[in-house]
């Protein structure tokens, strides 16, 4: 496969052979309970596929202040938020921007240093990232949401980065498996959690 390819279409990348990919399997189950578990009157999906200067976050926050805002408190609410294709960047450490020169493979510029980011600034965000730091992942976690990221985008653009790097795509993946940001939940792919999560009575919005 490219590295275009991986990129734009991660969803489909065939698995690695590896010991991670082989225990993968056990780690879905905890995700399925999650949605299963959901007991908020007022369910939504937010599905990130790129970037969008975080808008699958900023909108998860807006549904939750809004919903406060009327009355309804985070205790009645439940909210997903997807991470797949490139987005699946916005599930890794700050260790793993840094290494793999993500900033620059994604075009994600820091707003202070106007260089590519060698940081993940969508988690323990500062107050010049996104909108307001409330809209960060680690944030929004606090409140109850619940983010997944795709194993198979997380296969695709390893393939990428490596291509890109001259490294290989099995360590790479492991290294990214390895460094996923607390409390994000890996799922088999993000239509598998996309399917689930509407099983269970969200509502589907797609934040690009």
């Amino acid at each position: 496969m490219s590295g275009a390819a991986a990129l734009g279409l991660g969803a489909i990348a065939a698995p690695f052979k590896s010991e991670a990919a082989e225990k993968f399997s056990a780690e879905t189950v905890p995700a399925e309970r999650l949605f299963k578990n959901m007991k908020g009157k007022h369910r939504m999906l937010f599905d990130a596929a790129g970037f969008r200067s975080g808008a699958a976050l900023t909108w998860a926050s807006t549904f939750l202040a809004t919903n406060n805002e009327t009355g309804v408190p985070d205790a009645e609410l439940n909210v997903v938020v997807i991470l797949r294709s490139a987005a699946m960047g916005m599930s890794l450490n700050d260790k793993m921007w840094e290494k793999y020169k993500l900033g620059e493979l994604y075009k994600i510029e820091d707003p202070t240093s106007k260089a590519p980011a060698v940081r993940n600034l969508f988690s323990n965000v500062k107050t010049e990232e996104l909108l307001e730091p409330s809209m960060g992942i680690d944030a929004l976690q606090k409140r109850g949401v619940i983010v997944c990221v795709c194993q198979k985008a997380l296969r695709g653009n390893s393939e990428h980065i490596a291509e890109k790097q001259g490294l290989k795509a099995d360590d790479v993946h492991l290294d990214l498996l390895a460094n996923i940001l607390p409390d994000i939940h890996l799922v088999p792919s993000g239509v598998w959690a996309s399917g689930r999560a509407q099983e269970n009575g969200c509502a589907y919005t797609y934040a690009g």
